[in-house]
């Protein structure tokens, strides 16, 4: 909560890493893999502040994350100086950033920020990304501004609000309100009789449960959210429940 210092608040630096279930709030910093491959970040909320996740690097998997209200980038596919870190480079080649190479992003829900979902101007282009059954809603800026990408697959994904589509293909989402309701803990979930509800088709990756720790079953939503009456296991922290005088 308001860690201004540094613009990574968790900085990744390594490979085959999991960020999951963490609560960032308020804060100028977010999640980077900065360096590394084949990590996993899953069930984070980024809350109110500025940036959310930054991708470099090869083979990570992003699911089942919220980012709400953020006033910089939400979530960055981002580009490189460098297409791969190998044996050999010199040491300013090694302190670039690696193309974001067969990322797969998937069941996130991004929701009131200023950048949704965004690339970079960097020589070396993201290749191969899978970004499927997502939720998008806002109503600034376009809700997809990517740079030069390839071979990127665009599926099932939902758009709404006041913010243009943006440069995905139109293949790739239908713009339909998804019916989000905000709860007490502040978080938009899925209301009943949302098109999102069992509409997910992505199959590559295995997605047993949403954000909130629910068994997602067979019909899956599309969103970190599997729409339910239950409360969740799982929720965004506060103050209160982290720390030596946690409750």
């Amino acid at each position: 909560e308001r860690c201004d210092g540094d613009p990574e608040t968790i900085s990744v630096k390594s490979s085959d890493n999991t960020i999951r279930y963490n609560t960032i709030r308020d804060s100028l910093g977010g999640i980077v893999l900065r360096h590394g491959n084949r990590s996993t970040v899953d069930g984070n909320y980024l809350l109110g502040g500025t940036d959310g996740l930054r991708l470099y690097g090869n083979d990570h998997l992003v699911v089942n994350n919220y980012f709400g209200g953020l006033t910089g980038r939400a979530l960055t596919i981002g580009s490189g100086t460098v297409r791969d870190h190998h044996a050999g480079e010199t040491t300013e080649q090694r302190r670039g950033n690696d193309a974001c190479d067969r990322a797969v992003i998937v069941h996130n829900t991004l929701v009131g920020n200023a950048r949704t979902l965004s690339g970079e101007t960097r020589d070396h282009e993201p290749r191969d990304v899978v970004v499927a059954d997502n939720l998008l809603v806002g109503d600034a800026g376009s809700l997809v501004a990517m740079g030069k990408i390839t071979g990127f697959t665009w599926q099932s994904n939902i758009l709404w609000g006041a913010a243009p589509n943006g440069n995905l293909p139109a293949g790739g989402y239908v713009r339909t309100d998804p019916r989000l309701q905000q709860k007490s803990d502040g978080v938009f979930r899925l209301a009943a009789g949302s098109p999102a509800i069992g509409a997910a088709t992505f199959t590559g990756a295995s997605v047993a449960e949403d954000i909130d720790g629910h068994a997602r079953g067979s019909a899956r939503d599309i969103g970190a959210d599997e729409y339910g009456t239950l409360a969740p296991v799982r929720r965004p922290l506060t103050a209160a429940d982290v720390g030596p005088h946690a409750s």
